[in-house]
């Protein structure tokens, strides 16, 4: 399974990429501090999950959603943001490739269920 973690705060996707080791060591990681080099990277990767932030420079991730679905893609994905917005966990459920909107940082416990589902 390839996941691609998109994330412009490097500590996070530290973090991210850490647990995901601990919990099933088999995965191809993909890390991505700059979300349009990862969006043009997407059709290549073709990952089974992206773990997205929101609040990113250039490209937001309400933006990269937006794109997804203007190319036709359909990757899941979990939003992983540090907003506390009740507006952004709805504005994710709008979204028919968003699994869920997580709060930052991801318990292990959380992202061990995520993969679960996926397997």
């Amino acid at each position: 399974m390839k996941i691609q973690i998109i994330d412009d705060e490097p500590i996070h996707n530290f973090i991210t990429t850490r647990l995901l080791r601990q919990i099933a060591p088999q995965l191809e990681l993909l890390e991505f501090i700059d979300p349009a080099e990862a969006f043009a990277n997407l059709k290549t990767v073709r990952p089974d999950l992206i773990l997205l932030d929101l609040n990113m420079p250039k490209l937001n991730g309400w933006e990269f959603l937006d794109k997804m679905g203007d190319e036709g893609l359909t990757n899941e994905v979990v939003i992983l943001t540090s907003s506390v917005s009740h507006y952004d966990h709805t504005k994710a459920r709008e979204y028919k490739n968003v699994l869920e909107c997580v709060e930052k940082p991801i318990k292990k416990e959380k992202l061990q269920a995520i993969i679960n589902h996926l397997q």
